[in-house]
Order: C-alpha cells, then sequence, then structure tokens
C-alpha cells in the first residue's frame, strides 16, 4: 500500500546542515509526497539557499516565517499545512537531523503492524555513534519525579520495538488523523517541551513506538 506522507522540517540558522536535512529526506527508499521547510526568519542565508538549490523541485516547499516563532511555532505552522495539504502520516524533524535512507520504510513497516499504533520514533544517534538517550523515554512517577526518563542503552540491544511515553520531535512520525483530534503543538512554549506535550496528547489515542533499528542522525 501506498501511503501519502510529508515531512515537516524546522529550521533557523542552519545553512549547512539544512541541505543535508533535505537530501536525507529525497533519498528515502520510499518517497515522501512532499518536504516543508519552515524556516523560522533564519537570518544566515539558509531560505536563500534552500531557495536556489530546491526552487524548482516538486517535492520540497519552502515557507518563510516573518519572525522566530520557536521550534514549537515552527512545527505548529509545518503540521498545520500538511494537514491542509492532506496526508495519510506526518514525519517531523529539525534541520540539524538526517534519516538513513531507509529509516522512513522501517517507521511505516512498524507503525502498519499495529492499528492502535498512532506514532513511531527512531533511534537517535550523534555524529560520535552514540544513542541520545533523552530523546526517547517514559514520564517519571513520584519514585523517579522526573518529567522524562530515558529509554535505557540496553533496551536498545534487547528489543527491535519499545513501548514509549515521550519522543523529541527529532524523527517522529504519526498519523495525520489524529490531528483534527488532538491539535497542533502549542507556539507558546517556543522552544521547549512542546514535543513532550504533544506526545502526552497523542497517548490518549494510542500508542507510541521506539523502532530501535530505524535511525536518525542527529548533529
Amino acid at each position: 500500500m501506498e501511503f501519502k506522507i510529508i515531512a515537516v522540517v524546522v529550521s533557523f540558522n542552519r545553512s549547512d546542515l539544512v541541505t543535508e536535512t533535505i537530501d536525507g529526506l529525497l533519498s528515502q527508499s520510499i518517497p515522501l509526497h512532499k518536504v516543508i521547510i519552515i524556516d523560522n526568519a533564519s537570518t544566515d542565508g539558509a531560505a536563500d539557499t534552500v531557495e536556489r538549490r530546491y526552487g524548482s523541485h516538486p517535492v520540497v516547499e519552502l515557507v518563510r516565517l516573518n519572525e522566530n516563532t520557536g521550534g514549537a511555532g515552527g512545527f505548529h505552522e509545518g503540521i498545520l499545512r500538511a494537514n491542509q495539504i492532506g496526508c495519510d502520516f506526518v514525519w517531523v524533524m529539525d534541520d540539524d537531523a538526517e534519516p538513513e535512507t531507509d529509516c522512513l520504510q522501517k517507521l511505516i513497516n512498524t507503525i502498519g503492524k499495529d492499528s492502535s499504533c498512532i506514532a513511531v520514533a527512531p533511534a537517535v544517534i550523534g555524529l560520535d555513534g552514540n544513542r541520545q538517550l533523552l530523546h526517547r523515554g517514559k514520564v517519571g512517577n513520584w519514585f523517579v519525579p522526573n518529567i522524562q526518563v530515558p529509554i535505557p542503552n540496553l533496551s536498545y540491544e534487547e528489543f527491535s520495538n519499545i513501548r514509549i511515553q515521550t519522543a523529541s520531535f527529532v524523527g517522529l512520525l504519526f498519523r495525520a488523523a489524529i490531528i483534527d483530534s488532538i491539535g497542533l503543538p502549542e507556539r507558546s512554549f517556543f522552544i521547549y517541551n512542546d514535543d513532550l506535550e504533544y506526545c502526552l496528547r497523542i497517548q490518549k489515542l494510542g500508542k507510541i513506538i521506539l523502532d530501535t533499528k530505524a535511525v536518525i542522525i542527529h548533529k
């Protein structure tokens, strides 16, 4: 079955990295319907770089915001536009992330196996080759009173799929149908915890799964 998938990338002052993110998306083993780049009023020429390189590309759409709305505002705008276009899945990430070529295919395979799975996230790997554990976790309790408790490194080795409660917007894929039910990311967060809070809303409708074999590089 062929799905309509839209990627949303929020970009700010990373003209040296955003093209690597876009190239990574365009190189996926299954094609994306659209790649929406939300430029948060960059001052380093990042938007111009995207325009020059992908201006005539049929899949890439550049949206220039008049002010820096932070990650939360950027994802709010991008997910809104994806929903207006219409799609089956939305895939979100920042401009310093680059998915491996088979990342999307693995995420789609995982979410397709379980209708109760609403969102799926890949493992986040740094340039040093180590997992960045803080991106995927569970909500703490009174024994461990942290907002987010990371999934331990050993669990990545033991399991292919792990049910999680929290995930950063570095590579999170979710069913677009949920947007009409839970709304958009809260812009007032600006840059912190908008993704965590959105995941808490997602869980009202179903599971979030960490696919430990799918990989996105976070630079």
